[in-house]
């Protein structure tokens, strides 16, 4: 193909300059008047025009691949979903597995393979699942909820206050994470003493709790 452009002046009014792109040279055409003038400026424009259309379908063809794999992920994650709902675990772990390879960076994912490895009993990597997604996304929802049941589990429930006071900071409305909030805070007041007595026609005893 041949690049076209105008540059400079000649005792025509302008020169042409034609790239050969074969030849990889540079010759230098005086630029007419009239009508040949009008003829190879509609050449100069077509070749232009050919230029931004190749760049602009590359573009699009980029774009096009990126959203391609965003949709085939979000399909993926559907699926995953599905199979959970079935009872097909360890299907489903595979396919969130999966997403995670090709997206580090999915919360999904994290917090759905969070949520097997809870029911497989497996505390270390639940936590760590967990953690992982609220790193990529520090509020995301599902997974505070999840992270705060199993450290409450755990009667770690005080090691989320801080992270739910930021989270209450930003989302002062959501009354579902203030009330995780003020349980936590809960957990590390002392608890009382309390005296339970018989009634008089029960034997007496009293326990403290």
């Amino acid at each position: 193909m041949t690049n076209i452009a105008v540059i400079g002046s000649g005792h025509w009014g302008k020169n042409l300059v034609v790239v050969d792109d074969k030849k990889w040279r540079f010759l230098m055409i005086p630029w007419p008047m009239g009508n040949c003038r009008s003829m190879i400026k509609g050449l100069i424009g077509r070749s232009a025009s050919r230029c931004l259309e190749k760049t602009r379908r590359k573009l699009n063809g980029a774009k096009t691949d990126a959203d391609t794999g965003i949709s085939e992920m979000q399909d993926k994650l559907k699926q995953g979903e599905a199979l959970f709902a079935e009872g097909k675990i360890e299907e489903a772990e595979r396919c969130f597995s999966e997403i995670l390879e090709h997206d580090p960076k999915s919360k999904e994912a994290c917090n759905n393979l969070g949520v097997i490895a809870f029911q497989s009993q497996d505390t270390e990597q639940t936590i760590l699942y967990f953690a992982r997604a609220l790193e990529i996304a520090p509020f995301y929802k599902d997974a505070i909820l999840n992270y705060c049941d199993v450290l409450g589990s755990l009667s770690l429930a005080h090691e989320t206050i801080p992270f739910l006071e930021k989270v209450v900071q930003k989302y002062p409305d959501d009354r579902q994470i203030s009330r995780l909030l003020h349980e936590a805070r809960m957990t590390q007041q002392p608890r009382k003493k309390l005296q339970y007595c018989a009634c008089p026609a029960s034997s007496h005893f009293s326990k403290t709790l």
